[in-house]
């Protein structure tokens, strides 16, 4: 018994040295592969930046991206966010100077246009070869996208613009990522990564910096310019200057309440006053107030430069150059013109005319910029009120207009607005209406020509908005539908005007002449005259008196008719019409020739006969050369 105990232990012994044995050689086996075979690297968690900027018309951004290793991946998705931007992604090889590589494009651009080729097949082959990679149109809509891995350690650069093949601007969100592929889908989160470093000195544009003419004159004494938005922290400077020899005026800055919160300070040379201040909080509608009256009996008249700028202090010295976004809200040009389609009427009593015309307007505006992408439409199409409503509701301003020499309502038949991606805008209106002619002058009737007007009012004044005329539209129909008038002439011209408003506004003035048709007046008027006329003068030829008495009383009856017939067309007059005189003279020589005739007729009967005879005689070529002289006098006097 003793002895079999003694053997299971010495057994049960050797079994655990074998574990234990075992054990120790798997563990030594499990180091030696840790430390001898290779491990799997682990992969580097992604990086990703999200970037919310702008771009301006012209502008180039260039960002620095700093230490990017061998074997990662690069990814790029720039995608527009408003107005019409189609942004346009370029990744720069290192070390290329990237104002010399403009001027490389510039002048490679200028060769294929010389020579004929086509511009949008050189473009694309320039950005292969100087480029390690681009994308225009990758991504949905006109977004831009690339993927690039690095091929050696270093530093690179991305460019972000406005597509080559048109410009444009607008905000954009640009996401970068480090071996993070979600990237290029665009719904990537940022994670606090700082891969890309804007390099201010590279890109073009950055600063807004403006630089403008401001005018004072007798006429207009003050004035105003209106800032575009400004953001919390940026500060504004100012450079105006005029001749040293001659007053400045001065100018204030005010807020969007016309409250005033810095004025103007001379500078250290005569001629020049500057100005200097940080905004406090972003806002709208910061305006500069311009004054010529220095004192009583001092205006400070003529044209001033002005200098502004954000953020850029050079402006103070007046030697720093334009660029980057517009930052006074300068006056939109509108180009306007007139279609004058039909006269309806001509009411020379009531002294107006009916007018069916149409109206173009063409202006400029970023604020109606938009991207085609997202409504997959090359315009936008307003109809009716549809455009006002629109621009109520965005706060853009637009050319609205009135009418000035309108009488009543004016009855839109078509009204449209179109609206291009880059901010152009057309208005179109067809309309008919009544409009006051107040230069009407009758004094040389019939053989007058008139002065019609069509005065159209901008509702804001000049510092807003400035007509234009639109040339190639100002025209006259070749069929009018109106016969007693010939249009002989038209012109079209803007000028200032302030009887409609507090502030000049501008207005637009199409004006034409117009002549009568003749025919009416002599075969219906001249010709019965110079009849009755010969009538009367044959009449003279007759001996019987009585009867020559009975004619000339007739005629005086037939002036009075012709009197009346042709004053039921024009207003009660405090002048005479050459018609008038016409009329008046024939009256008053056939009247003198009614009083001759009784006259005579009186001798006759006394017995005076032979006397009679002899002075009918001189009469009988006395009463044409009578008309004759009277009629020359009333021309001469209206000629």
């Amino acid at each position: 018994m003793g002895v079999s105990l003694m053997v299971r232990l010495q057994r049960l012994r050797s079994r655990r040295s074998v574990q234990t044995l075992l054990l120790r050689s798997l563990l030594w086996l499990a180091l030696v592969a840790y430390f001898l075979v290779p491990q799997p690297v682990r992969a580097a968690r992604a990086a990703v930046q999200e970037i919310i900027g702008r771009v301006e018309t012209g502008e180039r951004l260039v960002y620095t991206l700093p230490d990017l290793k061998k074997g990662q991946t690069l990814y790029a998705y720039a995608q527009g966010i408003s107005d019409s931007l189609d942004p346009f992604l370029v990744l720069v090889r290192p070390g290329t100077d990237i104002s010399a590589l403009r001027q490389a494009f510039s002048v490679e651009l200028e060769k294929t246009i010389a020579a004929g080729g086509d511009p949008l097949v050189m473009i694309p082959e320039f950005a292969d070869r100087y480029n390690l990679a681009w994308d225009d149109d990758s991504a949905p809509g006109y977004g831009a996208k690339l993927e690039f891995r690095i091929p050696q350690n270093g530093t690179y650069v991305l460019q972000l613009r406005s597509a080559i093949a048109r410009e444009t601007f607008g905000g954009f969100r640009l996401l970068l990522g480090l071996d993070a592929p979600a990237v290029l889908g665009g719904e990537a989160r940022s994670t606090g990564a700082r891969i890309a470093l804007l390099n201010r000195t590279a890109s073009s544009g950055l600063a807004p910096v403006q630089e403008t003419k401001v005018t004072i004159s007798a006429e207009r004494p003050s004035t105003y310019l209106f800032l575009n938005g400004v953001k919390a922290g940026e500060t504004l400077y100012l450079y105006f200057a005029g001749p040293p020899n001659k007053p400045l005026p001065t100018f204030t800055l005010h807020d969007y309440g016309d409250k005033p919160v810095r004025n103007s300070q001379p500078g250290e040379r005569p001629g020049i006053a500057l100005l200097e201040y940080t905004f406090p909080a972003a806002a709208e509608n910061y305006l500069l107030r311009f004054k010529g009256q220095i004192s009583e009996d001092t205006l400070a008249e003529g044209s001033f430069r002005l200098l502004a700028g954000l953020d850029e202090p050079a402006v103070l010295t007046g030697n720093v150059a334009s660029g980057g976004r517009a930052l006074l809200k300068q006056p939109v040009p509108v180009q306007v013109g007139l279609r004058l389609q039909q006269i309806t009427s001509v009411d020379q009593k009531a002294e107006n005319f009916g007018v069916v015309a149409t109206l173009q307007m063409r202006w400029h505006d970023p604020a109606l910029a938009f991207s085609p992408d997202r409504c997959q439409c090359p315009f936008k199409l307003f109809r009716d009120e549809a455009f006002a409503k629109f621009a109520s509701e965005s706060h853009i301003p637009w050319p609205e207009f009135t009418i000035f020499n309108q009488q009543g309502k004016r009855w839109v038949q078509n009204r449209y607005v179109v609206v291009f991606p880059e901010g152009n805008a057309v208005y179109l209106e067809r309309f008919s209406t009544t409009l006051q002619a107040p230069d009407f002058n009758f004094r040389r009737f019939p053989f007058d020509q008139q002065q019609f007007a069509i005065r159209i009012d901008n509702l804001y004044p000049e510092e807003f908005f400035v007509f234009q005329p639109l040339e190639e539209f100002n025209q006259v129909g070749m069929k009018l539908g109106e016969e007693e008038w010939v249009v002989v002439d038209s012109t079209a011209s803007v000028t200032s005007d302030l009887s409609s408003s507090l502030r000049p506004v501008s207005r637009f003035n199409f004006q034409f002449k117009a002549k009568r048709h003749l025919t009416y007046y002599i075969f219906r008027i001249f010709l019965p005259l110079f009849v009755i006329i010969a009538v009367s003068w044959i009449i003279f030829f007759s001996k019987d008196y009585a009867k020559r008495v009975d004619v000339a009383g007739t005629n005086l009856l037939i002036f009075v008719a012709f009197n009346f017939t042709v004053s039921g067309d024009l207003p009660r007059l405090g002048y005479l019409t050459f018609m008038d005189s016409i009329i008046v003279s024939g009256f008053l020589v056939t009247s003198l020739v009614l009083v001759f005739n009784v006259i005579i007729r009186r001798l006759e009967l006394t017995g005076m006969i032979k006397w009679v005879q002899k002075v009918d005689q001189y009469m009988l070529w006395i009463y044409p050369l009578f008309y004759l002289a009277a009629v020359l006098i009333v021309t001469l006097a209206f000629d």
